[in-house]
């Protein structure tokens, strides 16, 4: 994207004129149309270019949130409204009448579909607030750097942060990498990792720093932390202000492809649960050189990564010491507990119980299970969400956090202004990392 301008690329895609700009826009391009050219047609041509795609727009609605059904919350109904739209579009350029000026026609149809689909694009884009600009949606923030250049060779010492000063020639950023972080079952295939190492990971001697593992959410891929997730900006900034130390990061891919939900556990998707809570914490063990106090390390997740967050700490207390969980889900789901039984678990609700935080929490309150004997106790977490989320309301963090603090697992509760979207979720980290750096034993 070096083609385009700078100021292309940083206008604000999440400003609060966006949404309705586009929408007027994308109704002028069509109303234009029509008086142009299709308003000629017989009466009944124009009612089908209306009811048409209204009638698919619905019909793509129910397949995608009835029978399909990609994400637990549902595809939103704006989504539908903006097909419909630019369904019309289309109906006019491909009915309108083509004599006796063709070419313009043509040209005028070409041009009126692709303003309508950048309209459709910005619009959804507002409504789910994800990228807040061009440079963010094409990647552009995100400097990469080869994985074999990121990581140095190991330092000769390795002391601990505390006592740690920064030499002079520390880097003002850290690095951000895409690698391979296979999974000890061969059923379960996760994309591609991508590690932040902060400036102080590239010094020796280097600090025992302790590390932070991520999750995105359904759809969404591990590079979404660091697209708009902003977390190199504001792991950078936290460095900049403590001497070039912040926690190493590490996202993962929980999911194992963008619309795949295998509901963070051990099944017919592969280990997932032995992925996140011991194999990706092995393979960083083997390939880093951080602080092995797991008490030291965090997990977290947005929405569905949130949940396998918690059910990470839930099912495994001794994998890591802090849970981060913005907008995560009251329990693993497929869109209800009878449906997340009968398709996540093959109709075993002991092994949904096995795999739900607030059942494993009960049962911690009962003596039983991996919280007997008091294994919550020691553990803390941050449960956030926005004050707008409509698929997952603050109610929600509210009772995870009670659950957990009957079971022994400390955990406070956030809130932010948004909905269930990226403009909540960077927000939250940048907010919650200053508390996570402090459990990690990092000041």
């Amino acid at each position: 994207m070096d083609l385009l301008p700078v100021w292309l690329l940083e206008v604000p895609l999440l400003a609060p004129w966006v949404a309705p700009v586009a929408l007027a826009t994308a109704v002028a391009v069509a109303a234009g149309l029509w008086a142009w050219r299709p308003r000629r047609l017989p009466a009944g041509v124009q009612a089908a270019i209306l009811l048409a795609p209204a009638a698919l727009a619905a019909l793509a609605w129910w397949i995608a949130n009835r029978v399909w059904v990609p994400v637990a919350d549902g595809v939103s109904a704006l989504v539908f409204v903006w097909l419909a739209v630019a369904l019309v579009v289309l109906a006019q350029v491909l009915t309108g009448p083509w004599r006796p000026r063709p070419v313009r026609w043509g040209a005028a149809g070409v041009v009126g579909s692709l303003v309508t689909v950048l309209c459709l694009a910005l619009g959804i884009n507002a409504h789910y607030a994800t990228y807040e600009s061009l440079a963010v949606m094409t990647g552009s923030t995100i400097t990469w750097t080869d994985w074999k250049e990121a990581r140095p060779a190991p330092a000769r010492t390795v002391a601990p942060a505390a006592g740690w000063r920064a030499p002079a020639d520390l880097p003002e950023r850290g690095t951000v990498s895409p690698v391979a972080i296979p999974a000890s079952d061969p059923a379960f295939t996760p994309r591609d990792a991508v590690v932040y190492l902060p400036p102080a990971y590239h010094a020796d001697p280097r600090p025992a720093l302790p590390v932070m593992v991520l999750m995105a959410g359904v759809p969404g891929e591990p590079a979404d932390w660091f697209g708009p997730g902003r977390a190199a900006e504001t792991l950078d900034a936290y460095a900049a202000a403590h001497g070039g130390i912040a926690p190493i990061v590490v996202s993962v891919d929980p999911l194992g492809g963008t619309l795949v939900n295998p509901l963070c556990s051990d099944g017919p998707h592969g280990d997932v649960a032995t992925y996140v809570a011991r194999d990706v914490p092995a393979w960083i063990d083997r390939t880093l050189q951080t602080d092995p106090d797991r008490a030291h390390w965090t997990v977290g997740g947005i929405s569905n990564g949130a949940t396998c967050a918690l059910q990470t700490v839930a099912r495994t207390p001794d994998a890591y010491g802090s849970v981060l969980v913005f907008s995560g889900e009251l329990h693993p789901d497929l869109g209800g507990e009878e449906k997340t039984v009968a398709e996540g678990f093959g109709g075993d609700q002991a092994a949904f119980e096995a795999n739900d935080p607030l059942s494993l929490f009960a049962a911690a309150e009962r003596g039983e299970g991996q919280g007997d004997g008091g294994a919550y106790r020691g553990l803390g977490g941050i449960a956030s969400v926005g004050e707008d989320d409509s698929y997952v309301g603050p109610p929600v963090p509210q009772a995870l956090a009670e659950a957990a603090g009957r079971a022994g697992l400390e955990m406070q509760v956030r809130t932010y202004p948004g909905g269930h979207t990226w403009s909540v979720w960077s927000r939250a980290l940048a907010d919650q990392l200053p508390w996570a750096a402090e459990r990690m034993g990092l000041r």
